[in-house]
């Protein structure tokens, strides 16, 4: 048993805690991944730096008398609460971004805030119980603030934030770029990440559901004239877009990765092709340039 989890703030282990309980004192089980049978699969907590709350549990079966008097337990033991949810999962894996999850208390979604210190303009982000946000957020925004800084845009770029989430680095940058193209596989994270822009009065953005290998097979699309910046992440030495990992048929798109660990600044010039490493696991902690050729 875990009684403590250092990663969040309270209300978080309350919650987990007083589920449990109400479990054990119901008589309800707790789900079993070998054997595929119980009540209580797994929980989502998300706690804003805005205050807002979002609980989402995830139950394997549909048994709505136990749904019901769990919800209401909830309602009653947290009012901080903002978003109450649930989710049936019958499935033998637990991702839900194929589920519709349902909205108990609240208007489904909590809303987020990240600030660019250079301009100390802050951004507002919707986020669904489906969709990509960063977890830390705190470290999410020094994150995307050396991102920013390393990409030295001067409003003439386009960026393109592949695998974008809720379009949350992608509108950190938003200012600073002549246009930003999100794209991103989940259709709820696209119809936040498209909210968050309008939310924001943010006009020259265009975001697509796609497969990001779809996305790009038209090569021609990401070579554009005039320069442009890609968002990729560092870790592991791995080469990440977004945080995820290249898939084969996009590295089989570039024809060479070169990159410089010594080079400590970014330098470019329009036409360029730029790799910005954002990760906070970078090979040298610094940024590094990549030269990116296209494949005929």
């Amino acid at each position: 048993d875990i009684d403590t989890c250092h990663l969040q703030a309270e209300p978080t282990n309350e919650i987990r805690l007083a589920v449990k309980r109400l479990a054990q004192q119901e008589g309800w089980t707790f789900y079993d991944i070998k054997e595929h049978v119980g009540f209580l699969r797994n929980m989502q907590i998300r706690l804003c730096t805005t205050g807002e709350l979002m609980v989402n549990v995830v139950i394997a079966e549909n048994d709505k008398k136990k749904i019901n008097k769990l919800m209401e337990f909830l309602v009653k033991e947290f009012p901080s609460i903002t978003t109450l949810l649930y989710t049936i999962n019958t499935k033998w894996n637990d991702s839900i971004f194929d589920l519709t999850p349902v909205v108990y208390k609240g208007k489904g979604f909590v809303i987020e805030t990240l600030t660019e210190k250079n301009s100390g303009k802050t951004f507002q982000f919707k986020i669904g119980p489906t969709s990509f946000f960063q977890t830390n957020t705190k470290q999410a925004e020094k994150l995307y603030q050396i991102t920013h800084d390393f990409a030295e845009c001067n409003g003439t770029q386009t960026v393109y934030d592949l695998y974008c989430g809720t379009g949350s680095i992608g509108i950190f940058l938003s200012k600073q770029v002549k246009n930003l193209v999100g794209v991103e596989l989940i259709d709820a994270a696209i119809e936040d990440a498209k909210e968050n822009a309008k939310n924001n009065r943010i006009s020259n953005t265009e975001f697509f559901c796609a497969q990001t290998e779809d996305f790009i097979s038209n090569i021609e699309r990401l070579f554009q004239s005039g320069e442009y910046v890609r968002i990729i992440d560092a870790k592991n030495q791995d080469v990440l877009f977004n945080g995820q990992p290249l898939r084969a048929k996009v590295v089989g798109q570039i024809s060479s990765i070169n990159i410089d660990p010594n080079n400590r600044g970014l330098t470019y010039k329009v036409g360029d092709p730029v790799i910005v490493y954002g990760g906070l696991n970078t090979p040298d902690g610094y940024g590094a340039i990549a030269e990116v050729s296209e494949t005929t």
